[in-house]
């Protein structure tokens, strides 16, 4: 982190995967994901906590297979968020940003990753079968609600 931090307010370039399953005790935060109510998921806040401390953007970037094996890379415009958002909402919004590109074209995204590796106990929705309960969990989304 102290090195990403680093690169970032010297004005460098970084970039990371903002889906990928973290576990609760890890610095992570819980997200939705495809739907109201969505799919928690349980992701790094640090493209959100960098962003914050060194005042600098967030751009989703996709990459768009192409006929001939090269791909092209798209850079969307940057996230905003309100002055005195928490890294939770930040780390919302630029899911928010990037869910929109996956459905368009879904076939793309890593669906073998497991994505939903924990789920709500009082889940409303169905998870995919390898979710589960989690008291590290459960706690961090409390965590997420009271900072609310």
């Amino acid at each position: 982190m102290l090195r990403l931090l680093k690169t970032v307010k010297r004005g460098g370039p970084t970039g990371m995967l903002l889906d990928l399953n973290l576990r609760p005790s890890q610095a992570a935060t819980i997200i939705e994901a495809f739907g109201d109510p969505g799919l928690k998921m349980c992701v790094t806040f640090l493209h959100a906590l960098l962003a914050q401390r060194a005042g600098t953007l967030l751009f989703p970037v996709e990459t768009e297979p192409l006929p001939d094996g090269t791909c092209r890379v798209v850079a969307h415009p940057p996230v905003e968020w309100p002055e005195g958002a928490t890294v939770q909402e930040i780390a919302q919004l630029c899911w928010n940003a990037m869910e929109p590109i996956i459905r368009a074209r879904p076939g793309e995204w890593l669906w073998p990753y497991k994505h939903f590796r924990y789920q709500p106990r009082n889940a409303t929705r169905a998870y995919p079968f390898y979710a589960h309960d989690s008291s590290k969990f459960e706690r961090l989304q409390r965590t997420a609600r009271a900072v609310k």
